[in-house]
């Protein structure tokens, strides 16, 4: 239980309620609030988000604004057991189109979950992008930077043939093709184990991927760090997927193990 949960039934219960702060600048998620997303919706930007061990299952959760969120066991390293303590066990809808967790926002950290994929869940986590420009420089019309994700379990057991992704990043959040010039920057991937295994290696499941929704502008990916991970897919572990205009530039990759794939990483060079 967090020590500091607030009391009493408030926005994060119900939505429509109040929210009561007992400390600033934090929201505190339990299992007797039972929504992570509420926490999310009812926190400021530069908020924490703490979410106490257990199990929150049928919602997919998007997060359109600055927040560090915190799972039981931010600052553990994952390994694909149990961490001491218990998890902060995410499962979404299940349904073929299922982002269990939608990163849509500059300045986002998320630390220490533990990200189930069941069912026919799509992703696992995804970071995206919104046409918005980049501050200083309004010729890139979609931009996105200082995501974390750390210390975070994302697995999907069952067997399948059908492209799924325990990390996507560069779609964008309009769901369609842009034509905008885009950049993704200062991104760091840590400590997570990743593990999307199934039967079918041939096809299906990937570790890590970097896509495009922006083909014709252009998708640049600025300095991201990948390092101390354990990835892996049975079909791929890290990857980009070259459509049209897409570049990598300063990235650090690093101590990671990449195991049980039929395709290891594969970047440009």
């Amino acid at each position: 239980m967090l020590s500091n949960r607030e009391s009493g039934r408030h926005a994060t219960d119900l939505a429509g309620l109040g929210l009561v702060r007992v400390k600033a600048n934090n929201v505190y998620v339990t299992q007797l609030s039972g929504s992570i997303q509420r926490g999310v919706n009812v926190a400021t930007a530069g908020d924490t988000l703490n979410v106490d061990a257990g199990n929150f299952t049928g919602e997919d959760i998007t997060v359109g604004k600055a927040l560090t969120l915190l799972g039981a066991q931010r600052g553990v390293i994952a390994t694909g057991s149990t961490r001491t303590g218990g998890e902060t066990m995410i499962q979404g809808t299940g349904n073929s189109s299922s982002i269990i967790m939608a990163v849509q926002s500059s300045n986002v950290t998320v630390d220490g979950f533990k990200i189930n994929m069941a069912g026919s869940t799509r992703d696992g986590i995804n970071v995206r992008l919104a046409n918005v420009s980049k501050p200083g420089n309004s010729s890139i019309g979609a931009y996105i930077e200082n995501v974390t994700l750390r210390n975070n379990w994302i697995y999907h057991s069952s067997s399948t043939a059908t492209t799924i992704n325990g990390v996507l990043f560069g779609e964008s959040t309009l769901n369609a093709l842009q034509t905008v010039v885009a950049e993704m920057a200062n991104v760091t991937m840590s400590n997570n184990y990743i593990d999307m295994m199934s039967t079918n290696a041939s096809t299906g499941p990937r570790a890590v991927i970097l896509t495009s929704h922006f083909r014709t502008g252009g998708l640049d990916y600025t300095n991201f760090v990948i390092t101390g991970n354990t990835i892996m897919g049975s079909y791929q572990t890290l990857g980009m997927m070259q459509y049209g205009k897409q570049r990598m530039m300063g990235a650090t990759i690093s101590n990671n193990t990449f195991a049980n794939s039929h395709s290891g990483p594969s970047l440009p060079t």
